[in-house]
């Protein structure tokens, strides 16, 4: 198979599996001697998700098309948390640093 019909067919896999169509990044990678690696950037490029497997095409595609089953990647929540603080100091919310008693 060419590197466009498994992307199209990894592509056909979330439709079947999740009823959706995947619209992040799909970057294919072909293994040597034999087999393929699947990047996924959902929700966030920059820290994408791989499946990978030393199969032929038609073996992967049926270990893709489980793993997708198996992780419920449609059911998956992603968020990111950031604690900021009023000022620089990152101690004043303990009170026993000090840093703020006046003389």
């Amino acid at each position: 198979m060419t590197l466009a019909e498994i992307e199209q067919a990894i592509l056909d896999c979330f439709t079947e599996v999740y009823n959706v169509k995947y619209v992040g990044t799909l970057k294919i990678k072909r293994l040597e001697p034999v087999g393929l690696e699947i990047r996924l950037g959902i929700m966030n490029d920059y820290k994408p998700m791989y499946i990978s497997a030393e199969l032929d095409d038609v073996q992967f595609l049926k270990y893709f098309k489980k793993e997708l089953y198996d992780r419920n990647l449609d059911m998956v929540e992603f968020f990111k948390g950031v604690k900021s603080y009023e000022d620089d100091c990152l101690q004043k919310l303990d009170d026993r640093c000090g840093c703020h008693e006046t003389n």
